[in-house]
């Protein structure tokens, strides 16, 4: 599968004949290998006489690459892994944390067929349109110490597309990033480990890079969704942001571990989409209104309600904007 990729990212047509050719299979077998492509979200044009194309072509993710973009020292320290389709980049780098992994690590997919968000919601992962990926790290401090985590890896993936010039990048707590108030890329967090000392930490990341323009994915997920290159002029090299990324999130990470989100509550405040707005806190059938007021040092959504300001926990917590006014 990934040769024909290969051969079809470069989004010019190609006949069956001689697809079938390159890859050594028949016509019969290349039109199976197309269909399957197909079925993981793979933009297939197809015109008889002409053959096939990917609708404006595709850059597959490729480790040189990446690697390229970062110095060769920082390189040697990261492991990393890459697929054209796998169940769940989280799934494959907690198989690493069981196997004693040492190296921080990064495992990149063109597709994932059960990928998933908070709350174990669905996130939707068509082939080669956007950037799934997760990464493995290594805390000391319990459980306890890893609150706001998901805020500033949210925090590091807004710099590593700003660096790129996207612009309009707002943050929704605990773990959304917004592109014109629409969720443009998610975060999801699992741990295993000591509770209370040495733990892993894997930290699912997916941003939209490229969108269909029949709103699939908001009909799927009944919700709003922005893609990066809707708020940028620049065409957005999915391995440069891969870097970027890698190099951003190991910066974040590495703070992390020394000093906790005390050291990124102001900056992740100068994102929050929803700082004084009104909202409502929902937690399982109860909604709780309130304004939102920013976070505490631990991460934290501060919500000023009828009974003063509470502050809530991520978890099970959702946060939702109040279209009528407060009071």
């Amino acid at each position: 599968m990934k040769a024909l990729l290969e051969i079809l990212s470069d989004g010019k047509f190609h006949s069956g004949e001689a697809l079938g050719k390159s890859l050594g299979v028949t016509r019969a077998a290349v039109w199976k290998k197309l269909k399957s492509l197909q079925s993981l979200g793979l933009r297939l044009d197809s015109i008889p006489g002409k053959g096939y194309r990917v609708q404006k072509g595709v850059e597959l993710l490729e480790k040189q690459k990446i690697t390229k973009e970062l110095s060769s020292d920082f390189a040697e320290t990261l492991e990393m892994d890459f697929f054209v389709t796998i169940p769940s980049s989280n799934d494959v780098a907690m198989s690493k944390a069981r196997s004693g992994i040492k190296k921080n690590y990064f495992c990149f997919t063109e597709h994932q067929s059960v990928g998933r968000g908070r709350q174990g919601r669905t996130w939707i992962s068509p082939l080669g349109n956007n950037l799934y990926f997760s990464t493995l790290w290594t805390f000391y401090n319990g459980i306890a110490g890893l609150e706001g985590l998901s805020l500033a890896v949210g925090l590091a993936v807004v710099k590593g597309l700003e660096q790129l010039g996207v612009q309009q990048l707002t943050l929704k707590w605990p773990n959304d990033v917004l592109l014109g108030g629409k969720k443009a890329a998610g975060i999801l967090l699992e741990v295993m480990g000591d509770p209370a000392g040495e733990c892993q930490v894997i930290i699912g990341v997916g941003i939209n890079i490229d969108l269909p323009t029949n709103n699939e994915v908001e009909k799927k997920i009944n919700q709003s969704v922005a893609a990066v290159s809707q708020y940028t002029s620049r065409k957005i090299s999915r391995n440069k942001l891969a870097a970027v990324l890698i190099r951003e999130l190991s910066k974040v990470l590495s703070t992390f571990q020394r000093e906790g989100f005390t050291h990124f509550q102001s900056d992740w405040q100068s994102y929050d989409a929803f700082f004084d707005e009104p909202v409502n806190i929902i937690h399982g059938h109860q909604y709780v209104p309130g304004i939102a007021k920013g976070v505490d040092v631990s991460g934290g959504i501060k919500v000023l309600t009828a009974e003063g300001i509470v502050v809530y926990k991520g978890g099970e917590v959702s946060l939702r904007r109040r279209t009528d006014s407060y009071g």
